[in-house]
């Protein structure tokens, strides 16, 4: 099997900069880190009183991580590496339906934990 198949290696290499492996683990757990910082935003919001919104902000808290996260990868592939966003597996063709599929292998594979126990 030839590497010229996969065309996400092929979107890396048209990158002016190259990575180690080592230095791309240490980037991943600065942009995980830096993702915290997103957080603060929970500050701005009024105390949880309820175990609605505690778990609310629970989920929020999460979801600025991550997207903090991600938003520091994307300014890395654009700035630093000077690659285009869909160099790292975001294309246009067929969007949707691989979006939802990935979405239901996600659900799948979460499941399954859940069924077994």
């Amino acid at each position: 099997m030839q590497l010229t198949q996969f065309k996400i290696i092929e979107a890396a290499k048209e990158g002016r900069r190259k990575i180690h492996p080592v230095f791309a683990v240490i980037l991943a757990i600065v942009f995980l880190t830096l993702g915290e910082f997103f957080m603060l935003f929970m500050l701005f919001l009024p105390k949880a009183e309820t175990l609605l919104m505690k778990a609310i902000y629970s989920d929020i808290e999460m979801i600025l991580t991550f997207g903090g996260a991600v938003f520091f990868v994307f300014l890395w592939v654009r700035f630093v590496e000077k690659r285009s966003i869909s160099s790292i597996g975001f294309w246009r063709n067929q969007w949707i339906r691989k979006y939802l599929r990935g979405a239901l292998l996600g659900f799948v594979f979460i499941s399954i934990p859940v069924m077994i126990l």
